[in-house]
């Protein structure tokens, strides 16, 4: 084929055809000329062309896999498609790194709780450990200072066994002392000179009509009573001056109580003497009223007066305080060894705040022993001050430190600042109450029969055998 031909052929699939004629024509006329110099070099361009789109159709996948960027674009090219957009992967990375960092702060705060439970942990086992040491060494003292008061004890003991066996010995020679002095008194007795009027020795009852022969009580202005003992002197029987005045004490050979005091003498007036409490070898000072009822009355408590303070703890109730002449207690304990097996009546006086005097008088009073708490006892109730007393019947004695009360919710010795027998609901009769001297609040305890809550100005009680008939009233001595 020619140059004209294949140019020919070429043309018409690349171009519109051209004028052939012309191009013949032009061949013919111009042999090598620059036409066929032009037609060559296009016609290798378009065979290179060719060539390219050959070679890219038949190496070239139809359908290569297409991966997104790292650097994402929204919106595809002619070359690419489409990409998720770069807002949407970024908010997903936010997300994740967001979470991480959560998950990462957790976790440090549970090291650091950690490491302070440890830290915690271990100061508490040192701390202990500490403990432990120094309860040891104390262990150790302790049982040092057991054994060196174990050794002192057996000292003791040891030295306690000579001094009882010494203060038996003390005891027997004072008793055999005291028989004699009793013997020689009794023997002076005897022997004592009658007064200036010649009336034999014993002729006149000891303490009985003073001198001149006058009746008993009708001592004439100067006169001497038996014994030759001035006018307000101590009659016979170691009574002191006026028979007993205030603060003063008589001693009579064989006292047992006011009672027995009284029948020996019914002219003795009130005051204090010395009784013999059953049991015991002391003589113990006692007020004894002599007037109300006939007389004989121990004095157990009164309460007239601010001061003592009855919010007392136990062991002062149980052995006594205050002073008989005033406001007192006279003791637990001897009211129990004075009423031990004997059939005792109560006699309580009262005052109020309007000067309104009442009694309450029971019948078979005693009380327990300090094993049974001082248990009280009352039988029949006479007087006009109201049966306050019969509540607390067979209830125990609390104060401030001993709470032996019925009353389940408080302690009503610390509540009503006072020793007492406290029933279920505290008291209907308290006379230690607290003492308060504001209106109408009332003095010293209460008796709800009586005022109710207004209280009292003042409370006496008092003791006397049931079986004491006392004597026709005579005129007192002095």
């Amino acid at each position: 084929m020619t140059f004209c031909g294949l140019n020919k052929q070429l043309s018409a699939d690349l171009y519109p055809p051209p004028d052939t004629t012309l191009c013949r024509q032009s061949c013919i006329r111009q042999t090598h000329s620059t036409c066929t110099a032009a037609f060559r070099m296009e016609s290798k361009l378009l065979l290179l062309a060719a060539v390219l789109v050959a070679v890219a159709h038949y190496t070239l996948p139809a359908d290569a896999a297409f991966t997104c960027p790292k650097t994402a674009y929204p919106v595809p090219n002619q070359n690419t498609p489409a990409c998720p957009a770069a807002s949407k992967l970024t908010a997903d990375i936010t997300t994740q790194k967001t979470a991480a960092d959560k998950l990462k702060t957790d976790l440090g705060k549970q090291k650091s709780q950690a490491q302070a439970d440890q830290r915690s942990l271990q100061s508490a086992l040192n701390l202990e450990k500490g403990k432990r040491q120094a309860a040891g060494t104390k262990v150790t003292g302790l049982m040092t200072k057991a054994a060196a008061v174990q050794t002192a004890a057996a000292a003791g003991v040891t030295a306690a066994t000579g001094t009882q066996a010494a203060i038996t010995n003390l005891k027997r020679k004072m008793q055999l002392l005291k028989q004699k002095v009793n013997a020689l008194e009794a023997k002076a007795l005897k022997k004592k000179p009658s007064p200036s009027t010649g009336t034999p020795s014993g002729g006149t009852p000891s303490g009985g009509t003073p001198s001149g022969g006058t009746p008993s009580g009708g001592t004439p202005s100067g006169g001497t009573p038996s014994g030759g003992t001035p006018s307000g002197g101590t009659p016979s029987g170691g009574t002191p001056s006026g028979g007993t005045p205030s603060g003063s004490a008589t001693k009579p050979s064989h006292p047992q109580d006011c009672g027995y005091i009284h029948k020996q003498d019914p002219r003795k007036p009130s005051g204090l003497y010395s009784t013999k409490i059953p049991g015991e070898t002391n003589f113990v000072i006692t007020y004894c009223d002599m007037d109300i009822d006939g007389g004989g009355w121990t004095v157990i408590q009164r309460r007239k007066a601010p001061t003592p303070s009855f919010d007392r703890p136990w062991n002062d109730y149980k052995n006594g305080f205050g002073q008989p002449m005033d406001s007192f207690w006279w003791g637990l304990e001897k009211v129990y060894k004075v009423t031990k097996g004997q059939n005792f009546k109560l006699r309580i006086e009262m005052e109020d705040t309007q000067g309104l005097k009442k009694n309450a008088i029971y019948d078979n009073f005693r009380i327990d022993s300090e094993l049974n708490k001082y248990k009280l006892t009352v039988g029949k109730y006479t007087g006009n001050a109201g049966n306050a007393l019969m509540t607390h019947n067979g209830v125990k004695f609390s104060t401030n430190d001993q709470d032996n009360d019925d009353y389940p919710a408080d302690s009503c010795a610390k509540a009503y600042k006072g020793g007492w027998w406290y029933n279920d609901h505290c008291f209907d009769a308290n006379l230690n109450g607290y003492y308060s001297d504001k209106q109408p609040t009332g003095a010293s305890g209460f008796w709800l029969p009586f005022n109710g809550y207004k209280g009292l100005k003042s409370s006496t009680m008092m003791i006397r055998h049931m079986n004491y008939n006392p004597p026709a009233a005579v005129a007192p001595i002095g």
